[in-house]
């Protein structure tokens, strides 16, 4: 039985620099009635010790065991959400205080749409807005985004009926990274979906961030995500008959970090033009740093250095690197 309106769930690992703000972005919450629950992936760091330190009746904290991944903890945590609405939430992110609110009205005033997300900022490790994420707000042309190129939904800005996430069996462990990609996929292959042209959700860019940490491994993942999905509707099971020994190896080999060259360097450079972009210098560095060791100082790939550079040296002079 759920006697909350919304569950939101928070994996949270080596995090406590930023947990206690994403804490605090739920509980001051305009809409009331959720449930936080947390479940630590095994922290090592202070992490355990900043969500005790709040004390509400409203967060649930979940048994720390070994280090498992997100998708797993996420999954933990699915299993005794109470909530009708699952809402993600990132334990090193920013929420605006109307987010659920937002989102619980959303989907009760539109009964047809089974997942609701909004649009987004993207912040640096002091959490400084450095840019705003525009997505498309109708269902077909999200799923057309979602489907053919890339994430066209923030998940952790998400809102999901409980039902639909129960069908589609929640997250999948395989997916060390991409996990919220994979998931989102298979829910719009039966499921529409809307976003909120509002930022309500700041998602907070820096170096010890998991989506940083492995970013060519995300990309990877996000890609073999899209070709399961592709499979599936065309009818196949990825993990059965002709497809599962290709897919099975690309696990493998994700996980091992055997990535085609050609493939690497084109997704460093552009991580590195989406950093540019997003004025985060340092990241902006560090991608064009391994561009040049990857694929040499070609003419291309020393300017994007300079202009990372050149960027951090300007911004270093205002007082805002």
């Amino acid at each position: 039985m759920t006697n909350v309106a919304v569950s939101v769930i928070m994996p949270a690992y080596n995090v406590e620099r930023y947990v206690g703000e994403a804490i605090r972005g739920i509980l001051d919450q305009t809409f009331g009635d959720f449930e936080l629950l947390i479940r630590d992936d095994g922290s090592t760091d202070g992490t355990l010790s900043v969500i005790r330190g709040f004390g509400d009746p409203r967060i649930v904290l979940l048994p720390k065991r070994n280090h498992v991944g997100a998708a797993q903890a996420r999954n933990d945590a699915l299993a005794v959400a109470r909530g009708a609405f699952i809402a993600p939430q990132d334990a090193d992110d920013i929420v605006a205080p109307t987010r659920l609110e937002r989102e619980v009205s959303f989907l009760r005033a539109h009964p047809g749409i089974g997942i609701v997300g909004t649009f987004g900022w993207v912040s640096d490790a002091r959490g400084r807005r450095r840019a705003t994420t525009e997505l498309p707000t109708e269902n077909q042309e999200i799923k057309a985004l979602a489907f053919d190129t890339r994430a066209a939904m923030i998940h952790a800005s998400a809102m999901f009926r409980r039902e639909l996430l129960e069908r589609a069996g929640g997250y999948d462990p395989r997916f060390r990274a991409a996990h919220d990609y994979d998931l989102i996929l298979r829910i719009l292959e039966h499921a529409d979906a809307a976003n909120i042209p509002i930022p309500l959700y700041g998602h907070r860019r820096h170096s010890a961030a998991i989506s940083v940490k492995t970013a060519l491994m995300q990309l990877a993942y996000a890609d073999l995500a899209r070709d399961r999905s592709r499979v599936r509707r065309q009818g196949g099971n990825p993990d059965v008959g002709e497809y599962m020994a290709d897919f099975e190896k690309r696990f493998d080999d994700i996980e091992a970090g055997r990535f085609p060259s050609e493939w690497t360097g084109r997704n460093l450079q552009l991580l590195t033009k989406q950093h540019i972009r997003q004025k985060l210098w340092n990241l902006a560095i560090r991608y064009a740093v391994r561009l040049l060791r990857h694929d040499g100082f070609s003419r291309d790939n020393f300017w994007l250095f300079r202009q990372a550079l050149k960027g951090y040296v300007l911004a270093w002079i205002r007082g805002g690197a």
